[in-house]
């Protein structure tokens, strides 16, 4: 999705599966899955270098875990 601010809407196939996978990481994002026509999609702020890191490095494992 394009963004003009400091936010990244992204879908994945099972985003229960991701948000919970990224939060026992220690990574929140927001769960927008309730909201119309976004069943498939989190968000996520852009944050620090570092936070950004941390949550791609989650992301990462989080995907790879639940193939």
């Amino acid at each position: 999705y394009p963004s003009h601010a400091n936010t990244l809407l992204f879908e994945v196939s099972n985003p229960k599966a991701v948000f919970e996978g990224l939060v026992k990481l220690g990574v929140l994002i927001r769960d927008v899955t309730n909201y119309p026509m976004l069943s498939k999609a989190l968000r996520v702020s852009i944050g620090t270098s570092h936070e950004n890191n941390c949550f791609l490095k989650a992301l990462i494992t989080t995907l790879k875990e639940i193939e």
